[in-house]
């Protein structure tokens, strides 16, 4: 029985790490396009998206240092590169992106390689894994001050915000049985509350100002 329930349960995993696989690898396209289409970043905290880039890239360099199941953490490989093509629009059409940019690239570049190949050692990949969900909750906590300040969904994508809620959901449920990393599933479940929050305003005021047009 117990051997039927953990099979029923890994398959469960393995349908969710799937379908949530799929979501990512487009979950940043309607937000890039949206901007990309507007020439604007209206709406979005760079601080936010800055952070979150943080956050993924620890996440992946983590995960991929620890070895754990591709299959709980191949989306960030798609998740960090639309996260970096999304904070170089917004910096652009702040006017703030320029060539001085890349040695700071580079060395986020060299910083990634140390962590997920174990060059540093590993208090600071505890260290670093303990920064991510305060890191994500900074993130997205100033992203819905931005949006509440300005009660402008602007340029923010509810299809975006949607598909994070639904990701951060399932890889709870995937980390609980796979893997029982408290640390990653504590920042899954308080990004998957404040997901939730985003997307239900966003929806808001997005709606709100259909309704006045």
């Amino acid at each position: 029985m117990a051997s039927a329930t953990n099979s029923m349960l890994y398959t469960l995993c393995n349908f969710l790490s799937a379908t949530v696989f799929i979501a990512c690898l487009v979950l940043k396209v309607p937000q890039i396009l949206s901007v990309f289409k507007k020439k604007s970043s209206k709406g979005l905290s760079t601080n936010s998206v800055l952070l979150e880039l943080c956050g993924y890239t620890i996440l992946l360099t983590y995960q991929c240092a620890k070895s754990y199941p591709l299959s709980t953490y191949l989306e960030y490989c798609f998740l960090v590169p639309q996260d970096v093509i999304l904070l170089a629009l917004v910096l652009h059409f702040m006017g703030r992106l320029s060539v001085g940019a890349l040695p700071v690239f580079g060395i986020y570049l060299f910083v990634c390689y140390a962590l997920a190949f174990r060059l540093v050692p590993d208090a600071v990949l505890t260290t670093c894994i303990s920064l991510v969900t305060p890191i994500s909750m900074s993130s997205k906590l100033l992203q819905i001050a931005t949006l509440l300040r300005s009660k402008d969904a602007g340029t923010l994508s509810a299809t975006t915000w949607g598909l994070a809620t639904y990701s951060t959901l399932a890889r709870s449920i995937t980390t609980v049985v796979q893997t029982g990393d408290m640390a990653v599933l504590t920042t899954f479940s308080i990004s998957f509350v404040l997901n939730s929050v985003m997307t239900t305003l966003v929806v808001f005021y997005q709606s709100r100002k259909t309704k006045g047009d």
